[in-house]
C-alpha cells in the first residue's frame, strides 16, 4: 500500500507546489507591471508585441482613396510616418534619419561640407548671429567673423527668418557665391562668399607666448 501511495502522494505535492510557484509569479508581475509599468518588460499579457500593420495599412488606404488632394508627397509621408514611430519609443537616444539626413551626418563626422560656407549661427535675436567660424572654410577665408549679424541674404531680409530657410538660402551649389549683409560693431559690410566642398581639420593647435601650446 506504502508503495502505491508514496508516488501519488509525490506527483500530488509537486503538483500542487507548481500551482502555488505560478500563483505567487502571477501575482508578483501584476504588482510590478501596475507598480512599475515602465520598468517591467513585457513579454505578453494584454500589451500587444507586433506593429498595428491593419491600421497603418487602412490609414495610408484612405489617404489615398479619399483625401482631396492629388498630389501627396509619399516619400515624405513615408519618411513622417517612420520618424513618429520610432519616435513613439520614448527614448531620446533613438531617432529616424532620412537619406540625406544620414548621408549630411556622416559628412559632419568626417568634418566633410558640400556647398556650405561653415558658419555656426544662432536665432535668438531678431535676425541670425555667427557664434563661429569654421576652420579652412570660405566663410572664413571671405572675413566673416563670429559676432557677425546676418541683416541679409542675398538681398532678403532675414528678420524673423527661421532656421530652416536661412540655412537653405546660405547653401548652395559649390562654385557659386552667396552675398550676407553683415552689421559688425556700428559698421554694415556686404561679403561674397564663395560656397564650396572643404574639409576641416579635426585639431587645431595654437602656439601661445611661453611656450604654451
Amino acid at each position: 500500500m506504502s508503495r502505491i501511495a508514496n508516488p501519488l502522494i509525490r506527483r500530488l505535492t509537486l503538483g500542487l507546489g507548481l500551482v502555488l510557484l505560478v500563483l505567487v509569479s502571477a501575482s508578483a508581475g501584476a504588482f510590478l507591471d501596475q507598480r512599475f509599468p515602465d520598468l517591467v518588460p513585457v513579454f505578453g499579457g494584454s500589451q500587444s508585441s507586433t506593429i498595428d500593420d491593419a491600421t497603418l495599412n487602412a490609414i495610408s488606404r484612405d489617404i489615398r482613396t479619399y483625401y482631396y488632394y492629388p498630389n501627396v508627397n509619399y516619400t515624405r509621408l513615408s519618411q513622417q510616418s517612420a520618424a513618429a514611430l520610432v519616435h513613439g519609443l520614448g527614448d531620446p537616444h533613438t531617432m529616424y534619419l532620412t537619406p540625406q539626413q544620414y548621408k549630411q551626418e556622416q559628412q559632419d563626422y568626417a568634418n566633410q561640407y558640400t556647398g556650405l560656407i561653415g558658419v555656426y549661427v544662432a536665432f535668438s535675436g531678431e535676425h541670425p548671429t555667427i557664434t563661429g567660424v569654421i576652420a579652412n572654410s570660405p566663410a572664413q577665408k571671405a572675413g566673416i567673423q563670429p559676432g557677425d549679424v546676418i541683416l541679409t541674404i542675398d538681398g532678403r531680409n532675414t528678420k524673423g527668418m527661421s532656421d530652416d530657410r536661412a540655412s537653405a538660402l546660405i547653401k548652395g551649389k559649390p562654385g557659386t557665391t552667396v552675398v550676407l549683409g553683415i552689421q559688425r560693431g556700428s559698421r554694415t559690410l556686404s561679403i561674397t562668399v564663395h560656397r564650396a566642398n572643404f574639409t576641416s581639420p579635426t585639431v587645431i593647435s595654437t602656439k601661445l607666448p611661453g611656450d604654451i601650446l
